[in-house]
């Protein structure tokens, strides 16, 4: 199914534009829109020009069990692994603490299109993608 922005009803696009993108090591917190220091620091240390933010939980924005996401998130390291490139852990946040916490990977040197293929395997509505010294940005799958 398309999930492009048009088909994705206002309550899910304010909850993914509101939320908090949390990378663990180096500890970042990033914000739809808003530019980054941390984050441009990171990515001209480290080299990186594109990233993204990707949950492989709660597919369609419709709840797992704890052990169902675990297992799926398992699965999308092994991917990233497979598709050689360097990650970092994270988790996705609610402000409102209306929805739980999503174990996620900020991934380095993806591209957009990369990304959205990932994203779609996992069946996720939507991921944050970025370029070096550029806000990040929501990508709907």
């Amino acid at each position: 199914m398309d999930y492009n922005s048009s088909h994705i009803d206002q309550h899910w696009q304010e909850v993914y534009q509101k939320a908090i993108y949390k990378v663990f090591l180096p500890p970042m917190s990033l914000k739809i829109g808003e530019l980054n220091e941390a984050l441009n620091v990171f990515c001209f240390d480290n080299n990186v020009y594109h990233w993204a933010f990707v949950s492989a939980a709660n597919p369609g924005s419709e709840p797992l069990s704890t052990e169902e996401n675990e297992q799926r998130h398992q699965k999308l390291i092994l991917a990233v692994q497979n598709m050689g490139l360097r990650y970092c852990e994270g988790i996705g946040t609610d402000p409102a603490e209306k929805w739980p916490a999503e174990k996620s990977l900020f991934i380095l040197d993806i591209r957009p299109e990369q990304a959205l293929t990932l994203a779609n395997k996992f069946e996720q509505r939507a991921i944050v993608i970025g370029e070096f010294n550029k806000a990040p940005e929501l990508l709907f799958c």
